[in-house]
């Protein structure tokens, strides 16, 4: 019987097998390490997003907004095109990307409006003008993200609504309502639970009485100004709620209250008061299922500051308790919230000591903490409320000695499940420039 055997090779170092030899390492030899990409740590405080968008004249009407992911997106008017830019953070290449072509924009307009759905759809709302005017038509836009065209816009109408007066019964039917363009000086927009849009906007409508026969009788439309009164346009099923306000309404902000994947009811919309001594004046939405229909009644006083305001700015906690902030008389920065009674003060009434200009004011929908930036001389600065004072969020941001055009905005962008994340956005420039720079920042702790 044959028996094999498989024999191991293995010969310790400086030995030999046969006559051939086994080299021997020199010792002096040191390995070649692997290199470990550098990774350059954020910074805290306040970081600028690099590549801002180019800017063609000066950067105004500034919205700002953020995603479900944490996406930024930016609307602004430069010279007369109105631009939309976003910036993905989850990219190996950084940096804003525009994402649908321009349009024109009225060069007397307020603001741009911009949102973004929990199905990431991209809301616009602005004010369309091919050749500057007192004031503009409001159009409004919902597209995909990567399917933006604003060739088809839609544009909201206000309608001539005929009455039948006469003896024939039923009632001949009256001609159809004749269609008229939405004028407004300034408009803004949130989503509704469905995610459609409910756009809030100073109406400049004018349109004239009609009368035309029908049988035995006549079908009367009665004339309409807006007379700069609050006007609100519903997207979802096209309606209108006209001249909700006693007077003038501008610096109109709406809202609706947050939650983690969108809006719910209530509604709120804040506006500054012209025949309420100027002052700050909030009303509440909210939906009657009986009537079908929605309902508004004011929250507290009318103007309830009881002097002029401006930089007006609205948020809403997750258990839709309205905060406003703003310029109040003395020029400094004032922020109230409604306590279910009345409209009390947020902390004491020394936030800032210097002329107060641009407020912008959000909410940590995880904690329900209060944010506002606003621009105090030469500088934007940003504050939270911690339940009995506010304090400094980062450093000062250096920006021009009361800029006239810096369009503060103060978003909070879902960094992750757990923590929202303060962004900014802003113009900076002298008055009088012809251009003007685009600053967009977030903040680390």
């Amino acid at each position: 019987m044959t028996v094999s055997l498989i024999v191991s090779s293995c010969v310790p170092f400086g030995g030999s097998v046969g006559n051939s030899p086994v080299p021997v390492p020199n010792p002096t030899t040191v390995p070649t390490p692997t290199p470990i990409p550098t990774v350059t740590p954020i910074a805290k405080g306040w970081n600028s997003i690099t590549s801002a968008p180019s800017v063609n004249g000066r950067a105004n009407n500034v919205g700002f907004t953020s995603d479900q992911v944490g996406n930024l997106y930016l609307s602004y008017q430069g010279s007369e095109s109105f631009a939309i830019y976003r910036y993905v953070f989850s990219q190996e290449s950084l940096g804003w990307q525009q994402v649908a072509s321009t349009q024109n924009m009225s060069l007397s307009s307020y603001n741009s409006s911009i949102a973004v759905s929990a199905i990431s759809t991209i809301n616009l709302t602005y004010l369309y003008s091919a050749t500057p005017q007192v004031s503009g038509t409001v159009k409004f836009l919902t597209a995909l993200p990567d399917k933006i065209d604003f060739a088809n816009s839609a544009i909201p109408i206000q309608l001539q609504r005929y009455v039948y007066n006469g003896s024939v019964s039923p009632a001949p039917a009256c001609p159809a309502s004749i269609e008229y363009q939405a004028k407004a000086s300034e408009a803004t927009m949130t989503l509704d639970t469905s995610a459609k849009q409910i756009i809030a906007l100073t109406d400049e409508l004018i349109y004239e009485s009609s009368v035309v026969n029908a049988e035995s009788g006549t079908c009367n439309a009665a004339a309409y100004r807006g007379d700069g009164e609050l006007s609100i346009f519903f997207a979802a099923n096209a309606t209108w709620y006209n001249k909700l306000s006693d007077g003038g309404a501008t610096q109109i902000k709406i809202m609706g209250t947050p939650t983690a994947v969108g809006n719910k009811l209530p509604f709120y919309v804040a506006y500054k008061d012209a025949v309420n001594s100027g002052g700050v004046s909030v009303q509440k939405i909210s939906y009657n299922s009986t009537s079908g229909v929605y309902d508004f009644a004011y929250v507290g006083a009318k103007g309830f500051n009881g002097d002029n305001a401006n930089y007006i700015s609205l948020a809403i906690d997750t258990n839709g308790v309205p905060y406003v902030a703003y310029e109040s008389s003395n020029q400094l920065l004032a922020v109230q919230k409604f306590d279910g009674a009345n409209w009390v003060a947020v902390g004491n009434s020394n936030i800032t000591t210097g002329i107060t200009t641009w407020v912008s004011l959000s909410m940590d929908i995880k904690t329900n903490t209060p944010y506002v930036a606003y621009q105090e001389g030469a500088y934007i600065k940003v504050k939270k409320f911690d339940g009995t004072n506010w304090i400094a969020v980062g450093g000062n941001i250096p920006n021009i000695q009361s800029n006239y055009g810096s369009y503060t905005n103060l978003i909070m962008r879902q960094e992750s499940i757990d923590y929202w994340q303060p962004s900014l956005a802003f113009q900076g420039s002298l008055p009088g420039e012809s251009t003007s720079s685009l600053s967009t920042l977030y903040y680390t702790p």
